[in-house]
């Protein structure tokens, strides 16, 4: 009897078609991450809503059945130990996208990429989409091509998307792009080993940012009076990181507190 099972771990299956024939109607969590060449096709005999999916990065996303896809609300295309080979490329992340356009009801994406080229025309269907969690590994020949693929998506997301938390996390350690700090619809954004150097001084244009934090940053710049600049913000953390000798991260909480006490 598994009507009450949570989590339902596929891990390491080859076939090319996944018939699940019992009833799992309470499952949240389905990982069917594997190691083969394509990503299996999901056939589910019973209903089933609101729960995460976890796929292995380098595969495309097979679903077909619709009620299935307008039950997941989670998305994690996951990246095992961030090995750059599995990492989503130009070849396969067109494909993804593609597929996941049709999960309609998506709230949370987790995704590991190469490239912006991933965040396409297609990605702007996700209307219900409101956390986005993008760990990126930058090993970019051209960053001003890539860079340029970003501003595409910020002017997009801006006009079609409302994600109200950003999770960015990049890899190798490098200055975090300038156009992320114009996604308007952010309230929450979480950045994670990025250099935060002179392009950090736009981010007032994130108009409805009100929490942030930073973990293993490299602070080039004392950005205190640009934190205190964010008229929105309410509150801030600091974990881990790297600073000038002249900026106080404490301070900077408390002085950022006592304003919005204010």
């Amino acid at each position: 009897n598994l009507t009450n099972l949570k989590e339902l771990n596929l891990r390491g299956n080859y076939l090319s078609i996944t018939n699940v024939y019992m009833p799992i109607g309470n499952l949240k969590v389905l990982d069917v991450s594997c190691n083969g060449k394509n990503q299996p096709i999901l056939v589910f005999q019973h209903s089933i809503s609101n729960f995460t999916l976890a796929c292995q990065s380098n595969h495309q996303l097979q679903i077909n059945n619709q009620n299935f896809k307008e039950s997941i609300t989670t998305l994690i295309i996951k990246d095992l130990n961030y090995v750059p080979r599995i990492f989503l490329t130009e070849e396969n992340d067109s494909r993804l996208v593609n597929e996941l356009s049709e999960l309609a009801n998506i709230r949370i994406l987790k995704v590991s990429i190469r490239s912006f080229s991933f965040f396409n025309k297609e990605f702007y269907n996700l209307k219900k989409l409101e956390i986005l969690k993008i760990i990126i590994n930058d090993y970019q020949e051209d960053k001003n091509y890539d860079y340029n693929l970003l501003e595409r998506f910020i002017k997009g997301a801006n006009e079609h998307l409302n994600i109200k938390t950003l999770k960015y996390f990049q890899m190798p350690r490098s200055n975090i792009p300038k156009a992320l700090l114009k996604l308007r619809t952010v309230e929450v954004f979480h950045i994670h080993n990025c250099i935060i150097a002179s392009e950090f001084e736009i981010i007032p244009k994130m108009i409805h940012l009100q929490y942030l934090s930073f973990s293993l940053c490299f602070f080039d710049i004392n950005v205190e009076s640009i934190i205190l600049n964010i008229k929105t913000l309410k509150n801030i953390k600091f974990k881990n990181n790297i600073v000038p000798d002249d900026m106080d991260q404490r301070n900077i909480k408390i002085k950022l507190l006592k304003t919005t006490e204010i």
